[in-house]
């Protein structure tokens, strides 16, 4: 009798030991919900010691908010029924936490004398569920949004043609002139919209072209401060250095920026934007003669508390009650594909001043103002022009308007027919413009790869609304000259077509 029960004693101790060793919660709770037995993981979890759960009520131990959630189950599980439930749970520490725990009735005789509780702490694995539902969420929303942006691209490529063509049509004095110059630059901003429907879909890479950062900085700031109690005060230096950049990408990181600033300033005030050029850089930006921009944005808004610092480029990270957390990770993110830095140093209730720099392009001369002589410089020469119906014969009659010779196409099987039979005679095709999408047919990719094995030597530039594609990026591996992004003014297009017609 005393070996049997040294055995017994033996075999609890035993099994007393696994159960403290396991990372889970086991217990037992009694008819009256009070706990008779804890193992070690719950003195560790809760910071109580395993005797001072022994005879305290369920409720006296979690609280009034956790036993009210939980009453009906305990009353199902001393009704007989099994359970596996998952419910949130307090941490000392670390707040609160999610559980999975399994219920089990305790029989004797058909009598319920209490449950066995066993449960795990699941929050990693919650986290990552959720994590994952929201990738594929955002999986769905990108193909979206892409094919939502590059239809807007295309009607807004389509208007900005015809207000260029209208232009022509009237003197620069009148009324009316300046009315169609408000309303391109309207669909010029507009292409922001459309630049931050592309923030959710894949890709992003840069397209990049030489751009004047002045013009661009105080554009875009003053479109984003439009209707707001906040005023944009400027200080770029005369001379700024050129930048290799993709234009919409940048005027994004402005925008979002400038609407952080004023977001942190309900009652409105000053944001003071500064833009110089940098003769040497001690970042390791990539240029090759190491000169940068250096672009500061400062307000005097609400600022950002020191636990928040490491944690604001984080995706989905905010402080804003309706804010998505993507507005200065997707700064960082265009800041980083343009080899580029940010800082950001702030003072809770005093403001916040970020600085980025941008590497310069080697060059020895500052930049010189935009190509806006308009249609003013003509051209000469046959271009073949592939692209939807509207934007088409926008393009068409612009270029026609420059001094080409216009060839229309609507795929890409028919785009190829068409140079194969000029190119038979002694004056074929100067340039074919394609688009990158095509409805029903043969898109630009595709299309190049044919043009190509016909004629080495094509002279091709893609163009879309969908800038997210790596042939945008990388428009040469593919075989073309030179890429413009839709939408695009008739600026755009001259400084594409003097890069590729030379």
């Amino acid at each position: 009798m005393k070996r049997a029960q040294e055995a017994l004693e033996a075999s609890e101790h035993q099994l007393r030991l696994i159960a403290d060793g396991l990372p889970v919660f086991i217990s037992y709770i009694n008819s009256e919900l009070h706990y008779e037995y804890v193992n070690k993981y719950y003195e560790t979890w809760f910071g109580i010691k395993m005797e001072d759960f022994t005879g305290k009520h369920v409720k006296e131990i979690h609280g009034n908010k956790m036993f009210s959630m939980m009453e009906k189950n305990f009353h199902k599980v001393l009704n007989g029924e099994k359970l596996e439930i998952e419910h949130s749970l307090y941490h000392p520490e670390h707040g609160e936490r999610y559980v999975n725990a399994k219920l089990i009735p305790h029989k004797t005789n058909g009598n319920i004398l209490g449950f066995y509780v066993l449960a795990m702490d699941i929050t990693e694995r919650k986290k990552h569920e959720e994590e994952l539902l929201h990738t594929q969420k955002m999986d769905s929303i990108g193909i979206l949004a892409g094919g939502l942006a590059h239809d807007f691209n295309n009607y807004l490529t389509s208007i900005l043609g015809n207000i260029a063509l209208a232009k022509i049509e009237v003197p620069r004095d009148n009324d009316a002139y300046k009315k169609l110059e408000n309303s391109e630059k309207a669909c010029i901003q507009a292409q922001n919209i459309t630049q931050q429907l592309l923030t959710f879909s894949k890709g992003g890479e840069p397209v990049k072209q030489i751009i004047d950062l002045s013009e661009l900085i105080v554009e875009s700031a003053e479109f984003s401060s439009r209707g707001s109690k906040c005023k944009c005060k400027f200080d770029i230096q005369d001379g700024l250095w050129q930048i290799e950049a993709d234009k919409g990408q940048i005027s994004q990181v402005i925008n979002n920026l400038v609407i952080n600033s004023i977001q942190s300033m309900p009652d409105g005030g000053f944001i003071y934007l500064a833009a110089k050029n940098q003769p040497s850089s001690n970042g390791t930006n990539g240029s090759v003669n190491n000169k940068s921009i250096l672009i500061e944005i400062l307000d005097s808004g609400t600022g950002i508390q020191d636990k928040y610092m490491n944690k604001v480029f984080d995706p989905y990270f905010t402080t804003k009650q309706a804010g998505s957390g993507l507005g200065l990770t997707t700064v960082y993110s265009i800041i980083k594909k343009h080899q580029g830095n940010i800082e950001i140093k702030s003072l809770v209730q005093r403001g916040t001043k970020i600085s980025i720099t941008l590497p310069a392009v080697n060059i020895s001369e500052p930049i010189q103002t935009n190509h806006k002589k308009g249609m003013n410089k003509k051209y000469s020469g046959k271009v073949l022009v592939m692209d939807d119906d509207d934007v088409r014969d926008a393009l068409c009659n612009i270029l026609k308007k420059l001094g080409f010779e216009i060839y229309p196409t609507a795929e890409g099987a028919e785009t190829v027919r068409e140079y194969k039979k000029l190119l038979k005679s002694s004056s074929p095709y100067d340039l074919v413009v394609l688009d990158l999408t095509v409805p029903g047919g043969m898109g630009g990719k595709e299309t190049i790869d044919k043009l190509i094995s016909i004629d080495p030597n094509i002279n091709a530039v893609i163009c879309s609304g969908y800038s997210n594609d790596p042939v945008m990026s990388e428009y040469k591996k593919f075989g073309f000259k030179g890429v413009i992004k839709k939408p695009y003014t008739i600026e755009d297009l001259r400084f594409t077509l003097d890069s590729v017609l030379v």
